[in-house]
């Protein structure tokens, strides 16, 4: 080992072995975390003297003794100059216990070394995982059936075949064990028999009549044969198991796991990344995550730094379909972390792309922090950049950030110039569409439209682009009282969503439609729209179903249906109320007025025409606005 090589392990081994973390030692030398990783990794070589002596004050080492190359736990001063971490001291308490079981402790220091260089959150599962070999460890000496004396007097093959079924495990095929024992039939047979006579080995039918389950009672693999032979075992059964194989997640990650224990990172690494492919398939979000998290550790151990960022951002692609969305957060924010530092920094945008798209559903403050994140990282002349523009864009916009929405979309259009159709995507559609939602929440109904008009020439014959534009338009073809424009392009807009099989927008355009017809004079069609719509709606569409409320109570009172109108009127405002929806709940308020009115109840009509104008006042806006959004409740004056 070079001077530099000896200098840096032996830091890293006395940061472990005191449970102090890099970031620590980082912040009481000046140094970034970042930095001082890649320095005692080997990844930079130019540290100077000066930190060096502060690393050295530190830890309170004399330099001659941090590059002495006879270092070891036992030359460790007791006291440290700064507190322990109390996360990595549980960890470092897990490693020597698991060394003293094992009869490794002449590996110490090499253990030490590997564990300071790795991350808070993997030296958690590296706790864990030892954990768990301690727990099994400590069930195996409590209920062994036989002794390791009499299990090393059985016969080589016996022996041999024993640690086979051993680290074959429960559930798995007689045809694997067969197979990677590598006797003929009639030995196999002979020397199982023996076994389970000594009810050393219990083999399970399933009653398929192809397969044997195997269960194991006896002294663990680990006693009978060195390492070296255990790998060949583990190697051997996995090429009798892809011999004969199974299918599902858990048949592949056992294959991983044999891999891995014959010394075959790349191969087990493989199948791990199967198995995790698989139990998204199944819906096993956090089994995935977990699967995912291992294949991001062995990518590690085969320095592939970009694969390990990969399987992180996919590990936190899974938490979020699990519902665990702070764990999701950090394991992409350690994936761009790891991205930053040792790979491509272009990706990160990517990373930042699917954060925000997951988390979009579920918390919009979240997916715009991730948008911001990428677009901080993302260059200029990558095609991410205007991705990471047109989300964001549309998610201020959908959280109510007019002012945020329309800055980004101006920035996404002077990003555009210039840029040929392959770099800009949708955004030519995203950025007139976002501006004239904006116009539309600020009632500039004409500067809408001409955004509208344009989104629609820009989409072409893409119908996924065209359908929100038609159904924008619509409604304020509706609006503008040319109801006849407002039916062909809804209906436009409502036969296309059917077509991408988006049945929720279906709904909302269906629900526009009863409004027309409604301001039509017609009462029958109305009522069909909105029944054929409600079964569509989803748990979110809570505005809409408002809407379905009012719509009913429209019909009601044309049809002369006074109680039933008043009693789903008050069920709309009560919806809008609790959404917040002001607009709605004025216009409501003001119409179901009116009812209470013609019912004779003045007392209530007048609370709710002053709570409708008070909204209005309260917010400054116009209130003629008020009055033309109750009239469209009406059948259209002839």
């Amino acid at each position: 080992m070079t001077s530099v090589e000896v200098f840096c392990s032996n830091v890293k081994t006395i940061l472990a072995q005191r449970s102090i973390r890099i970031k620590d030692l980082a912040e009481r030398v000046g140094l970034s975390e970042s930095y001082l990783s890649l320095v005692l990794n080997g990844s930079r070589k130019n540290l100077n003297d000066e930190y060096k002596d502060r690393i050295a004050s530190c830890l309170n080492m004399t330099l001659s003794q941090l590059y002495s190359e006879g270092f070891g736990t036992s030359a460790l001063t007791p006291d440290p100059i700064f507190v322990e971490d109390p996360d990595r001291k549980e960890t470092i308490r897990t490693v020597d216990m698991f060394l003293s079981s094992t009869h490794l402790d002449g590996a110490r220091p090499s253990f030490y070394v590997a564990l300071a260089g790795l991350s808070d959150r993997d030296a958690r599962t590296v706790r864990s995982f030892l954990s768990a070999v301690l727990t099994g460890l400590s069930l195996h000496d409590g209920t062994s059936m036989m002794s390791q004396p009499s299990v090393m007097s059985m016969p080589e093959q016996e022996r041999r075949l024993l640690a086979i079924y051993s680290l074959a495990g429960d559930s798995a095929k007689l045809e694997w064990v067969r197979a990677a024992a590598d006797l003929d039939s009639a030995t196999f047979d002979q020397v199982t028999e023996g076994l389970t006579a000594a009810s050393v080995v219990n083999l399970v039918d399933d009653g398929a009549g192809r397969r044997a389950r195997v269960t194991i009672n006896t002294v663990p693999a680990s006693s009978i044969y060195t390492s070296r032979k255990l790998g060949d075992i583990h190697l051997a059964l996995a090429a009798a198991m892809l011999t004969y194989s199974d299918e599902g997640p858990y048949f592949e990650k056992a294959v991983a796991e044999h891999f891995l224990r014959a010394g075959m990172p790349a191969e087990s690494l493989d199948h791990l990344q199967k198995a995790a492919r698989l139990m998204e398939l199944t819906g096993l979000w956090r089994e995935a995550a977990g699967a995912w998290h291992q294949a991001s550790i062995l990518c590690g151990t085969l320095s592939n730094i970009n694969g390990r960022s990969n399987c992180l951002a996919d590990a936190a692609k899974c938490l979020c379909a699990a519902g665990e969305f702070v764990e999701a957060n950090e394991f992409g924010s350690y994936a761009c972390r790891l991205i930053e530092e040792f790979g491509e920094p272009r990706s990160i945008g990517y990373v930042c792309i699917m954060m925000g798209n997951m988390l979009l559903q579920h918390d919009l403050g979240a997916a715009i922090d991730w948008y911001r994140r990428g677009l901080r990282t993302a260059p200029l002349d990558d095609p991410a950049h205007g991705i990471l523009l047109g989300n964001l864009a549309s998610t201020l916009l959908e959280a109510g950030k007019l002012d945020e929405a329309e800055n980004t979309l101006k920035e996404a259009r002077r990003w555009s110039v210039g840029r040929d159709s392959t770099e800009i995507g949708s955004l030519n559609v995203k950025i007139p569409m976002g501006l004239g939602l904006i116009e539309y929440q600020r009632r500039n109904w004409k500067l809408a439209r001409t955004h509208f008009e344009d989104a629609l020439a820009q989409s072409g014959s893409n119908k996924s682009h065209s359908v929100t534009a038609w159904h924008n338009l619509g409604m304020l073809m509706y609006r503008d009282d040319n109801t006849k424009m407002a039916r062909e392009y809804l209906t436009k807009a409502q036969d296309t969503y059917w077509q991408l099989g988006a049945k929720v927008y279906w709904a909302y355009a269906a629900i526009e439609l009863a409004k027309v017809a409604l301001r039509e004079g017609d009462l029958d069609e109305p009522a069909g729209h909105i029944n054929a719509a409600e079964p569509f709606l989803e748990e979110k569409s809570v505005l809409a179903k408002g809407w379905v409320r009012l719509i009913r109570a429209c019909v009601d009172r044309g049809q002369r249906r006074p109680n039933q109108a008043i009693g789903n009127g008050r069920k709309a405002v009560d919806i809008f109320q609790r959404e917040n929806a002001e607009r709605e709940l004025a216009v409501t308020a003001l119409w179901l007025s009116s009812l209470y009115q013609e019912s004779g109840d003045s007392q209530q009509a007048t609370f709710l025409e002053r709570r409708a104008f008070q909204i209005y006042e309260k917010k400054h806006w116009d209130i003629r606005e008020l009055h033309r959004e109750r009239s469209l409740l009406e059948p259209e004056a002839r």
